[in-house]
């Protein structure tokens, strides 16, 4: 029963691609990070990243994400940050044009101290965008996503990415 159980799913997941209109993608995001770590109460600059993604169907896919953080600064040091990620993409769409898009994932954070010391942290990660449709292979998106953070010897923070993002679809 096991074994037709994952044929079945194997099955599903090598047909899906073939039923969305355009299965894969790839995008570059820019946009402004908001990180809060203990005892700091904010600290801003610009973030920017590259993601690819598959669409199961129309609704479901994953996504795969590296993006730089930008630069933290301490009382004592400053630090630049970056995390890999990947996700579950849900998408629910408004209209021929716009859809509504929620991610949740894991993130492995890198905390890179100037002059020594390297924080690293798996925890997950999350965000909600909303798509635009140019034409069928251009899409842009506005959107937010959470990273947890993490200083070496330190304690746990999390990053917010605001930013907007251009894709093309295959």
């Amino acid at each position: 029963m096991k074994k037709i159980a994952l044929a079945a799913l194997l099955s599903v997941c090598v047909a899906s691609p073939a039923l969305a209109a355009d299965p894969v993608y790839v995008g570059l995001k820019v946009g402004r990070t908001n990180t809060s770590l203990a005892g700091l109460t904010s600290n801003k600059d610009t973030g920017a990243g590259i993601f690819a993604g598959v669409k199961f169907n129309q609704n479901f896919g994953f996504e795969l994400a590296y993006t730089d953080l930008g630069k933290v600064n301490t009382l004592a040091s400053s630090a630049r940050l970056s995390e890999w990620d990947i996700g579950v993409i849900g998408t629910l769409p408004l209209n021929a044009t716009f859809s509504l898009n929620g991610k949740l994932g894991i993130a492995h954070s890198k905390y890179d101290q100037a002059g020594g010391g390297i924080g690293k942290r798996n925890a997950a990660t999350y965000g909600i965008n909303v798509q635009a449709e140019i034409n069928p292979t251009f899409a842009v998106r506005a959107g937010w996503d959470r990273y947890g953070v993490i200083q070496p010897l330190g304690p746990k923070g999390d990053t917010n990415l605001y930013s907007l993002s251009a894709m093309i679809k295959f």
